[in-house]
């Protein structure tokens, strides 16, 4: 199997989060979050923080697709793959810290695919 089809996979499946967390997560959780009475300064750090995974997991979707195009930058899949690993550790300690069930926590799986695709891709 050719290593960009894992490097493809990968940015494909952030991309798609991407999406899902601008369109959806907005109707879903930012909406709701905005309305809720707490402290201003919390409130907008949160809503910046919800912006900021954004951001990062469009880096993460670029940073494969350029480790698909130029295979011979190996680099890319690594910083890739290594961002993708720390938002699925970031997650799991946040949910063990909380008490809260590894399952909710949708970063977990997804980002775990994209970590072993990343990883496939490297060591391919």
């Amino acid at each position: 199997m050719s290593t960009t089809l894992f490097y493809w996979a990968a940015a494909l499946i952030c991309y798609a989060t991407v999406l899902i967390h601008i369109f959806a997560g907005g109707r879903v959780f930012v909406r709701p979050f905005m309305g809720v009475e707490m402290e201003p300064n919390l409130k907008w750090m949160a809503y910046y923080s919800w912006h900021i995974a954004t951001i990062i997991i469009a880096v993460v979707a670029l940073g494969y697709t350029a480790a698909a195009i130029w295979s011979a930058r190996l680099d890319y899949a690594i910083v890739s793959t290594g961002i993708a690993f720390s938002l699925v550790a970031l997650a799991i300690g946040v949910a063990v810290k909380a008490k809260l069930p590894l399952r909710t926590f949708p970063i977990i799986p997804l980002f775990g695919l994209v970590v072993v695709l990343g990883l496939a891709g490297i060591w391919v």
